[in-house]
């Protein structure tokens, strides 16, 4: 289905989005850690260029979308979230060898030194559990929760992540502190090893070179659940410290986690008010050029799949074609956020972001 003859007259009649790929951890084998490997991020990359697709800025979409200046051909961007060294030693160099821009989102505390996110803990104290079974009081009450494999484990993983997104900060430290327990590894009395993030000085030479970056909060909470003053906070400071540290970062502004439930009018008011051309969701879509209310303050990113089948199809018409006979456009999308914060309310999620 994505041959191009095939492609070429399906295009003409579906049309055709613009692709927005996130990722997050990079791994060096398939074992040692949950992440995408350097071979498959080239795999990706090959395939574009042997396809006529051609690699473009986050701000040069935005600058499309507001009708400043025309784009290429078959389009599409990368984002990597949060700032894991990982992603400065594996990920840009391999960006930078393609030519490939890529925008960095950074969790700005986490480069301080004064932060380690809640959701990398658990996946170092369940990768280095040696109990195959663990129980855990959720919002939906004890669940247990199997780890007898590296399958299992991933999916604990998963699901673990899934119920802590639900839950205000003072269960979620609750949470991490039981899941600790649970586990029975030993608390890391700071970031261990392949759980560090890159350095501000890293960031600086890798902006030399061409790498973008922009912020994803100071601490990485979701910003629905917070008061203003919070709210407003994290949005701001971690745009100051970006400022503060590079000689040009990027005004985009992008949210944790991303979901519909993550944030809504209030938030997108105060990215506005910060001064952002535009801001980044995880919902998982192609863009397309709509016209309607804020759309450049909630642009949607695929999670860059594990499948490199997926893959192809998250790049071609096929995936624009189905968000529009499925109705999971971005409109449709967008459409349901609610005009207040979406406080305390929960939706379907992809993998962290």
């Amino acid at each position: 289905m994505a041959w191009r003859p095939v492609s070429s007259l399906a295009t003409r009649l579906f049309g055709n989005g613009i692709p927005i790929f996130m990722l997050h951890r990079l791994n060096q084998t398939d074992k040692s850690r949950a992440g995408h490997t350097p071979s498959y991020l080239r795999r990706c990359l090959d395939y574009l260029g042997e396809n006529d697709f051609n690699f473009v800025s986050i701000e040069a979409i935005f600058a499309y979308l507001r009708g400043e200046s025309p784009l290429p051909s078959k389009p599409v961007a990368f984002t990597m979230d949060d700032g894991f060294i990982d992603q400065a030693t594996i990920a840009a160099p391999i960006f930078i060898e393609y030519n490939c821009p890529v925008t960095v989102f950074l969790i700005t505390g986490m480069l301080d030194g004064n932060l380690w996110p809640w959701f990398d803990q658990v996946d170092y104290y369940l990768t280095n559990t040696r109990n195959s079974v663990i129980h855990l009081q959720t919002p939906r009450g004890r669940q247990t929760f199997r780890l007898g494999n590296p399958r299992k484990k991933s999916q604990a993983i998963y699901l673990i992540h899934r119920l802590m997104k639900e839950m205000g900060d003072a269960s979620l430290t609750e949470a991490l502190a039981d899941l600790i327990s649970a586990t029975e590894v030993k608390i890391a009395e700071k970031t261990p090893e392949g759980h560090k993030p890159l350095t501000w000085e890293m960031a600086r030479e890798l902006e030399k070179k061409g790498i973008r970056f922009g912020p994803h909060t100071v601490n990485h909470r979701i910003l629905s659940r917070l008061e203003n003053a919070d709210m407003e906070f994290e949005i701001t400071a971690s745009w100051e410290r970006l400022q503060d540290e590079l000689a040009h970062p990027c005004p985009v502004f992008c949210y944790p986690n991303g979901r519909i439930a993550d944030f809504g009018i209030r938030e997108i008011e105060a990215v506005k008010k910060t001064g952002f051309i535009g801001a980044l969701s995880s919902i998982p879509c192609q863009v397309d050029r709509n016209t309607f209310d804020d759309y450049l303050y909630r642009l949607p990113r695929l999670s860059l799949p594990a499948s490199f089948d997926d893959f192809i199809q998250y790049c071609s018409w096929i995936q624009h074609a189905k968000e529009k006979i499925w109705r999971i456009s971005p409109h449709n999308q967008f459409s349901a956020i609610s005009p207040k914060s979406a406080h305390g309310t929960t939706s379907p999620d992809s993998f962290r972001t």
